[in-house]
């Protein structure tokens, strides 16, 4: 199944020129389905222009309607059928909002606790303010294609079932704070033993389809923000609400800020688990998934998705693994309550070596030293090999408990190059640590999947060197002289019901409106999530459909940036499809709306059942391949074909 650019391809790219051309083009490149109306629209005239025949169309309808009789969708009343009988009881069971509320506990960032201000006693405050243009709307808590929550809790109604005198003030009229009622946001705060500030972004502010156009704090929040925690009696708590990151650098430096905390979009949980940790019944353990850039990087260009650096034109790159410039915080920060100390115990190995049938070649060459193997050289014994057991003890310093994560990181000796990323995340454990207590942790490196970079043709080559295992502030040396090879990783099939999985993209640029559907900006992390995802339904026989989007980018980025999230999803949880969208799935109004590939919406149904396309999201296909078989720009045999495809 494909999902296709139509509307892209004729209103922004300019590929075709007349709209009966792109059902044409997209059809014949394998599209099934387009999301948008394009199809629907501009299918007929296509066929009347005779730029799409039927059997273009019968294609993409046979790979469609295959597909949902395989899900059983025609198979009678979906109420009388397997998942048919789930009501909003057992969806809202006890246990569910409990894992809600964990989600939500584990996900808040600690992203500044100075002089210790949190967490809160509940017995000595007396009093607190909440200030906030949306911390008394519960729908802030909700990101994008969030479901119907079981119940309704805004962060103002959590501290008001923990604290009984409580003073609010929304400060702004909306979450842009284009009008701001700062004295009176002042006068609630001085009356308060501790103020808490809701501040960040919303819906309003970021989603699909909305990206911003700047990286700080929206309208006159910070002015608000600064004079609040002017004004107040103890240094404040600043709460931020954002799917994307902020720059905060002003409140990061501010002594009147004493805590600064990140919630994300937390759920319907969020206010119950906000509330915990403010008053210490959680101690805060998560971490940024992704980096916090300065305002400045709106500078570099959205339409530039390239991961490495370029020193030569000042290019800074992207990701915590290639990005060179200034940070206001970085990729896995977070604390606690308590500190952690780290110490890398054990190492199995800490040399490997680089030589394999075609070795020889190499060092006649290069001489003496083989710079850098293709992984692919080596096979998967070789690389089973070569893995390494690393042993990490982490020990909770403090005197409160809490689940703490622990990342190991591997960095490359020549960093400075533009082509090396800074470092790479290796692996990351959970561990949950009373007050003093320690832990082993073990992790298996595979240096043919950890240690290699995609060249610039786009194939992993390890390099010879020094490389370092990095956790916290400990580091152990390993250094390559020695073949690797890629895991090899097991394939399966699922059958039954079939459930649309995160989004697996990275997130590649802190401006993106959906980056807030993105486990974060690291590969792996993105896979684990994703195959987490999809493994968790296996118990119930579905069919995982991840959602995976890109543009145009080098081959060295899509080996080791975009394609590793994709293949461990595909491969180790076992997802039986991915929806794979360029920037839009309604690929016959892209054609013709957007890209103007074609002049008419009938070439638009022509071009996309020609290129293979079996089914449409939209209407256009709907609307227009009657006309396009009528201009006779599709035959039937198109239509046939689609047909054939949905069906088998």
């Amino acid at each position: 199944m494909y999902f296709l650019l139509l509307k892209d391809i004729i209103d922004i790219k300019f590929y075709l020129s007349q709209l009966s051309d792109l059902f044409f083009v997209t059809c014949n490149l394998g599209m099934d389905v387009n999301c948008g109306s394009f199809v629907a629209n501009y299918t007929r005239l296509a066929l009347e222009k005779q730029k799409l025949q039927e059997s273009d169309i019968d294609r993409a309808l046979r790979n469609i309607f295959s597909i949902r009789m395989r899900l059983g969708l025609f198979n009678g009343d979906p109420k009388t059928l397997e998942y048919g009988d789930i009501s909003p009881a057992e969806i809202c069971s006890q246990e569910h909002q409990d894992l809600s509320l964990e989600a939500a506990k584990n996900g808040i960032v600690l992203l500044k606790n100075s002089a210790k201000l949190l967490p809160l006693s509940k017995i000595k405050t007396t009093s607190l303010a909440i200030i906030g243009p949306k911390a008394n709307n519960s729908e802030l808590l909700l990101g994008n294609y969030a479901g119907i929550p079981c119940k309704y809790v805004s962060l103002l109604q959590g501290f008001q079932g923990v604290v009984k005198n409580i003073g609010y003030h929304p400060g702004c009229n909306f979450v842009n704070c284009t009008s701001t009622a700062i004295d009176e946001a002042v006068d609630v705060a001085k009356k308060a033993q501790y103020v808490v500030l809701i501040m960040g972004l919303d819906q309003q502010v970021e989603r699909e389809n909305w990206d911003r156009v700047d990286l700080g704090l929206p309208g006159q929040q910070e002015i608000l923000i600064n004079a609040v925690a002017e004004a107040a009696v103890e240094p404040v708590i600043l709460v931020l609400v954002s799917g994307g990151p902020i720059d905060i650098s002003f409140a990061k430096n501010h002594p009147k800020i004493g805590s600064i905390l990140w919630i994300g979009y937390p759920g319907e949980g969020g206010a119950a688990a906000l509330t915990q940790i403010l008053f210490g019944e959680h101690n805060p353990g998560g971490r940024l998934p992704v980096t916090w850039y300065p305002k400045d990087f709106i500078k570099v260009p959205m339409t530039d998705m390239n991961m490495r650096p370029n020193s030569s034109t000042g290019y800074p790159g992207r990701t915590y693994k290639f990005y060179k410039g200034p940070k206001v915080y970085e990729f896995g920060y977070g604390l606690g309550y308590t500190n952690y100390s780290y110490n890398i115990t054990s190492v199995s190995h800490d040399k490997l070596y680089l030589i394999n049938q075609t070795s020889s070649d190499k060092r006649r060459k290069h001489g003496s030293h083989i710079h850098n193997i293709a992984v692919s050289k080596s096979g998967s014994e070789v690389c089973n090999k070569a893995k390494i057991s690393v042993k990490v003890v982490v020990k909770n310093k403090g005197k409160i408990g809490g689940k703490h994560s622990v990342l190991l990181f591997v960095r490359h000796s020549k960093v400075k190059n533009d082509e090396v990323p800074r470092k790479q995340l290796i692996g990351f454990k959970s561990v949950h640590l009373g007050a003093r207590e320690k832990s082993k942790i073990k992790f298996i490196v595979s240096p043919c999947e950890h240690f290699s970079r995609a060249n610039k043709h786009g194939i992993s080559v390890i390099d010879e060197g020094k490389y370092y295992l990095v956790v916290g502030d400990k580091k152990y040396p390993v250094t390559a002289l020695g073949r690797e090879a890629r895991a090899v990783y097991n394939a399966g099939q699922l059958k039954g019901m079939t459930l649309w999985a995160p989004n697996i993209n990275i997130f590649r640029d802190p401006r993106w409106g959906r980056g807030q559907e993105t486990p974060g900006e690291d590969p792996m992390v993105v896979g684990k999530y994703g195959v987490a995802y999809s493994n968790i339904y296996k118990i119930v026989s579905t069919i995982s459909v991840l959602i995976h989007g890109a543009i145009q980018v080098l081959k060295q980025d899509l080996a080791d940036s975009y394609e590793p999230p994709f293949k461990s999803c595909v491969e180790q949880g076992k997802a039986s499809s991915v929806m794979y969208i360029f920037s839009d799935c309604d690929a016959v109004a892209i054609m013709y709306t957007h890209q103007v590939h074609a002049k008419e919406p009938e070439d638009a149904v022509a071009a996309t059942l020609r290129a293979g396309m079996a089914v449409n999201c939209g209407s256009h296909l709907k609307k227009y391949t009657k006309s396009a078989l009528g201009k006779q720009k599709i035959q039937e045999s198109d239509m046939d074909n689609s047909s054939q495809s949905l069906l088998r």
